[in-house]
């Protein structure tokens, strides 16, 4: 179970008492700018994949499929769980599976492993 953190507590800077939260009893209210707190990392801008990195994908969904020999409409369904779409790209050959493509991989065995754990519990 999670802890609960302690609020902080600031100084009003217009009261000077103690304040917990974005709002004093006096009436100040912490800006937004100040509000917003920070790790120091860099966002980065969610791009639609381009039909050349769908191509990427699909070849190496289907070269994992095949040294896994599973059915060829396996690469397929993985496609459109990443993509929504199912494939209307020609593959590009791939040589390996890149670790973009197997940590997805893993995460939709985790996701299926999940999804069975609780219709077992609920069924019990």
């Amino acid at each position: 179970m999670k802890e609960k953190k302690e609020p902080k507590v600031k100084q009003c800077p217009q009261c000077y008492q103690e304040m917990v939260g974005i709002r004093c009893k006096c009436g100040y209210e912490v800006p937004i700018r100040e509000q917003l707190e920070t790790d120091a990392q860099e966002l980065q801008k969610i791009t639609k994949a381009s039909k050349n990195d769908k191509a990427e994908w699909l070849g190496q969904l289907q070269l994992y499929a095949a040294q896994k020999r599973y059915q060829a409409g396996y690469a397929a369904h993985l496609y459109r769980q990443k993509f929504g779409v199912w494939p209307r790209v020609e593959p590009k050959r791939a040589d390996q599976v890149s670790e973009e493509v197997m940590n997805f991989i893993k995460y939709t065995f985790i996701k299926r492993a999940k999804g069975n754990a609780r219709t077992i519990s609920q069924a019990a």
